[in-house]
């Protein structure tokens, strides 16, 4: 569900998100820990978008412990619908 400041909930669409130019989320804080990338040589990150790293293979045991649930994001834009769909949060100035 996408929430906005002035009280709106919509069923999320992560391709009407890119269409309308609102998949920009620097500074916003990222469920990562919610999802998982493997990539064709058996990678793993945390999202597609690579923020996290590679955490692991999938051909070679991982411990899952110590990963980050979340993170702040320092990309320009959210380029997967994927990736769009995992929890953020704007970021309040707390001043």
């Amino acid at each position: 569900m996408e929430h906005y400041d002035d009280g709106t909930v919509q069923p999320l669409n992560s391709n009407r998100l890119v269409a309308e130019k609102r998949n920009f989320f620097r500074g916003w804080q990222c469920d990562i820990g919610c999802s998982i990338n493997i990539a064709i040589n058996g990678d793993v990150t945390l999202a597609s978008c690579g923020q996290s790293g590679v955490i692991g293979n999938i051909g070679r045991p991982m411990d899952m412990g110590d990963l980050p649930r979340s993170i702040t994001c320092a990309k320009d834009h959210c380029h997967c619908g994927t990736d769009i769909c995992i929890p953020k949060r704007a970021l309040v100035d707390a001043g």
